[in-house]
């Protein structure tokens, strides 16, 4: 087994004639690998104010209860139950440093599992309260209720190999019929003690409650959380309509659609139709200045030339722009005006093209405009 032989090929192990077990331990290579690492995590999560005091539920905030499930999430099924399932001659072996040490982990864990049951507790009771004690309770709305569900979701796991290790695929890993075969100090650990009750040894408040959840249990509470959760929903979106009722009539403070006798312009528009120099007059819709500038040019035909304006000359055509408009626009579009309409005088027209031809010629000439 010299230099790198053995990253590329089998070996094997001459044990002589009596069988051998082997087994693959975890190396701490980093951080979150030592014991030091997962006590702080602890810590920091059961030093945490408790969630009842007197007998009072205290507020939820999010941020503190997806900590304090992660960390449960993370002890239980990266270090105790890859412990226990080693057997107790791997405990009774490495029993002068890490048996001591699991122990605590365990505790620690037990208090958790109560914490979490806790955690169920506060938001049953939360969905049930009074519109202002359920805000009082949970400041951040129905957000605690979609963390929890997606921590235990996490926490119970799946049978599929390929998905992280949860309760149901550490069930069903200890059950494999490869541990048939071997001695009884050499086969997972059984942890009844994960499914009794432990509220009553470290939560004196939650007396009495059979809190620790094993893994068919973790189905049905996240099925009642999903109904809290909708009861929650409906009492708050009750509370916040007129009258404290399920209306699906809109508000009575909602500002009309735009354009009625009573409505005021879009602070934008009318921003815009002050630049431009014009004015919004009370009950009308806004009208861009282009807009306005095209109804100036929808005069009495008396009030033009007293003709059709297609028969207009050169020089009318400028007078008119420059009056209208300016002469700086005169100036700018009088000469495509005039080519316009010089080139259409003198043609014949039938009477009934008249009409047609001169509303083309109005629309050009409002388009060259604007």
């Amino acid at each position: 087994m010299l230099d790198d032989f053995n990253h590329h090929h089998h070996h094997a192990v001459i044990a002589g004639s009596s069988g051998r077990y082997s087994s693959t331990h975890r190396v701490a290579v980093t951080s979150t690998d030592t014991y030091q690492y997962i006590r702080a995590r602890l810590d920091s999560v059961l030093n945490a104010p408790p969630i009842r005091i007197g007998g009072q539920w205290q507020p939820m905030m999010a941020a503190e209860l997806k900590r304090c499930e992660e960390v449960h999430t993370e002890v239980e099924m990266e270090w105790l139950r890859p412990w226990g399932v080693q057997g107790k001659r791997h405990s009774t072996d490495h029993g002068a440093y890490w048996e001591p040490r699991m122990a605590q982990m365990e505790e620690a864990w037990r208090r958790l599992e109560a914490r979490t049951a806790g955690h169920v507790a506060l938001l049953e009771a939360a969905a049930a309260a009074a519109p202002d004690l359920a805000s009082r309770l949970l400041p951040e709305g129905v957000r605690c209720f979609d963390i929890l569900e997606v921590q235990l979701t996490k926490r119970e796991g799946s049978v599929d190999p390929a998905k992280p290790l949860g309760r149901l695929s550490w069930q069903a890993r200890t059950k494999s019929s490869a541990y048939a075969h071997l001695q009884a100090d050499q086969k997972p650990l059984d942890f009844p003690r994960f499914w009794e009750a432990c509220a009553e040894a470290y939560d004196p408040p939650m007396q009495g409650m059979a809190l620790c959840l094993p893994p068919e249990a973790l189905q049905s509470t996240i099925a009642a959380l999903r109904q809290h959760r909708a009861a929650f929903a409906q009492r708050q979106g009750a509370a916040r309509r007129p009258g404290g009722t399920l209306s699906t009539s809109a508000p009575a403070e909602l500002p009309k659609p735009f354009g009625g006798a009573s409505s005021s312009p879009p602070a934008a528009a009318s921003a815009f139709g002050t630049k431009r120099g014009d004015t919004q007059q009370s009950g009308k819709p806004f009208q861009k200045p282009f807009q306005k500038l095209q109804q100036q040019t929808k005069r009495p035909r008396e009030e033009d030339h007293g003709e059709d304006p297609i028969h207009a000359t050169g020089e009318d055509v400028r007078r008119k722009i420059s009056k209208d408009f300016g002469g700086h626009v005169a100036d700018h579009v009088a000469g495509h005006v005039i080519d316009h309409v010089s080139g259409a005088r003198g043609v014949a027209r039938a009477p009934e093209a008249s009409a047609p031809k001169r509303k083309k010629a109005k629309k050009r000439h409002a388009s060259m405009i604007a």
